[in-house]
């Protein structure tokens, strides 16, 4: 029966993999040099299996399809390959090995063995390091819901795991074709990027927020002409990810999808607020451990991100138990509340803004309301500062700039932040300048006074310009990606 499934699974894969219409992701090359194990993934050990993770719907087996259609049309065989669908009824009672074991009688052996949903397996992590023992000769490729990382130390920093980030407002820009909304400028040496249309340039990011992190609530015409049906699509996703997490969640420690349903909620409802585990367990009458583990389960999942509470001179607390929720896609704050004041959307901004830095590996801290400083992010060699500004009003603006430069300014110095610190003050709808502000000869300080959309489209811009514009040098200078870079 296994070996009658895996054939017909095979040539059902292949029809699938020719597809060239597909939607491909900025981070395909980054897949691809991974499963390749070259660059940044060259010492990756190949004694163990290689995981792809990443939250439900954001393209994870779409890019391993394109992978395998990359490699056979340069020459690969297609029998080299086989995928395999682990969430299929079929498979659900059979162990790896017993699936693995089956191959053996295939007359054309494959060298890559991609097992998908391997997350909907209890103990999935343990069977699939021994799979990699008994198997040496297949190279095996998961792809998980679920952070592996969460529960095996082994790979929260290792070269055999791969997380794919959400869907990113520069990747939105460009599937939705709304390029010429701006342009690079080069300026001593630096590009720099601007629009001539701020208010147009708003509204995509509106509609990214709103709708923009699936795949399929992009590639439409207009989003504007299809506003309901987009919202349709990113209910019936938003819904997917959430049946698709409950349905294994058994297999992490929780016994009570519908307390992690109320804990998921209410972090949702009361997203701009400092959490701590203590609060949580008393706002919902819910014992504090289960509290904390199934907080646990949602960061795993990628459905949440804790942003731990710093001290004003940017050191984690010595116990760390304050923080705030990040949530890795917009919508769930967007669709799940009214948005009836701006800050309320200045909450799913900052929520936007910030969950970028944890996709490239920095925690992004927060410090409490009496500091000019909303988030900090803190780094061996650099810092970013980076605070909100919401008056709309030019006039007003600017000087409100030039008074918060000043706040931000004394703050940074008095806490000896001001080496290479970067203070990014983010403006809603207002197209201000880039600022530079010396403190002194060896120390200085960086304003970046941006428009929140432009920002958001230079996170990952180095990547997204040579991935879709392989004539540019992807080593070329933006002033605005050190973030990533």
């Amino acid at each position: 029966m296994i070996k009658n499934f895996i054939n017909k699974t095979n040539k059902l894969s292949t029809f699938a993999i020719n597809s060239k219409k597909a939607t491909f992701r900025i981070f395909f090359n980054d897949v691809y040099n991974f499963i390749e194990r070259k660059k940044d993934y060259a010492n990756s050990n190949k004694e163990n299996p290689l995981i792809i993770s990443g939250l439900s719907r954001i393209g994870k087996t779409t890019i391993i399809k394109q992978y395998i259609h990359k490699k056979i049309a340069s020459g690969s065989f297609e029998h080299d390959f086989l995928y395999i669908p682990l969430n299929k009824i079929l498979l659900k009672d059979h162990s790896l090995i017993e699936i693995v074991s089956a191959l053996e009688t295939l007359e054309k052996q494959p060298k890559y063995i991609f097992l998908d949903s391997i997350h909907t397996r209890r103990n999935w992590i343990d069977e699939l390091m021994n799979l990699q023992k008994l198997y040496p000769a297949y190279t095996f490729v998961a792809i998980s819901n679920i952070n592996p990382g969460m529960f095996d130390d082994s790979f929260k920093s290792s070269k055999n795991h791969i997380i794919i980030p959400p869907i990113t407002f520069n990747e939105f820009i460009h599937l939705r074709k709304k390029e010429s909304l701006l342009f690079t400028t080069d300026e001593n040496k630096n590009l720099y990027i601007d629009t001539n249309d701020i208010t147009e340039i708003n509204k995509e990011f509106y509609e990214y927020l709103r709708n923009g992190c699936f795949i399929d609530s992009i590639n439409v015409k207009s989003i504007e002409a299809k506003n309901k049906n987009n919202a349709i699509i990113c209910d019936q996703n938003m819904q997917h990810v959430m049946n698709n997490i409950f349905s294994c969640s058994s297999y992490y420690g929780v016994k009570d999808n519908h307390i992690l349903n109320k804990i998921f909620n209410y972090l949702i409802l009361n997203n701009s607020k400092s959490h701590s585990f203590e609060d949580i367990s008393i706002d919902l009458d819910i014992a504090k451990n289960t509290v904390k583990k199934y907080i646990h389960f949602l960061e795993a999942s990628y459905l949440i991100t804790r942003s731990l509470k710093l001290t004003s001179n940017a050191k984690l607390l010595q116990r760390q138990t304050r923080f705030k929720i990040l949530f890795p896609h917009s919508c769930f704050i967007f669709h799940n509340q009214d948005i009836n004041q701006i800050s309320d959307y200045k909450n799913i901004v900052q929520n936007a803004i910030c969950i970028k830095f944890f996709f490239s590996n920095f925690n992004m801290g927060y410090l409490d309301k009496k500091n000019p400083i909303e988030f900090l992010l803190p780094a061996p060699n650099f810092r970013y500062a980076i605070n909100t500004n919401w008056i709309q009003e030019d006039m007003k603006n600017q000087k409100h700039s030039e008074t918060k430069q000043k706040h931000i300014t004394t703050f940074i110095h008095n806490n000896n932040l001001n080496k290479n610190t970067t203070a990014i003050i983010l403006n809603h709808g207002i197209k201000a300048s880039i600022n530079k502000l010396i403190l002194n000869e060896n120390q200085q300080t960086t304003f970046m006074n941006l428009p929140i959309s432009i920002w958001a489209f230079c996170q990952y811009a180095n990547k997204i310009n040579s991935f879709y514009n392989p004539n540019i040098n992807p080593q070329g200078t933006i002033k605005l990606t050190t973030v990533y870079l």
